[in-house]
């Protein structure tokens, strides 16, 4: 990709181009630009290149089982709703398992980036805790190889 934006010779901006309403997933044609918007869920389509990656079943029949249980801390980040649809809505985890999923531009007034330090009442009780911006990395702690998925 970056070999490609070395070609780039020149960049042309449309200001006249009508709104976007970035709300609702479809095409929109600006014939006049010969130009498209696409706008995607992404959400939608992150859960179904999960669900090509992962055996959704199988962790689901783990999740669903009295012996086993999960806590997920999404922080006030950007993978709390992304926590809710695969936890709770594809893999049936309560809704009480999953953690802080409401997305807070402040992080509800906390670190958003987990460590010994900020995050040490988590560490005691903690599976999965991505940070802030959705990316797994508590420094210094060991985490099993499927940490960051």
């Amino acid at each position: 990709i970056y070999e490609e934006t070395l070609n780039i010779t020149q960049i042309k901006m449309a200001t006249a181009l009508p709104e976007v309403d970035i709300s609702a997933v479809g095409v929109y044609s600006f014939d006049a630009y010969n130009f498209q918007v696409e706008v995607v869920d992404s959400l939608t389509d992150y859960v179904a290149y999960m669900q090509e990656v992962f055996d959704f079943e199988s962790i689901k029949t783990l999740m669903q089982r009295l012996d086993f249980k999960v806590h997920v801390d999404s922080l006030h980040g950007v993978s709390g709703p992304y926590v809710d649809r695969i936890f709770h809505d594809h893999l049936g985890v309560p809704k009480a398992s999953l953690h802080h999923t409401n997305v807070l531009p402040n992080f509800g007034g906390c670190h958003p980036d987990p460590n010994l330090t900020y995050a040490d009442d988590l560490v005691q009780v903690m599976g999965l805790l991505p940070d802030g911006n959705a990316n797994p990395a508590m420094k210094h702690v060991s985490t099993v190889p499927s940490f960051g998925v």
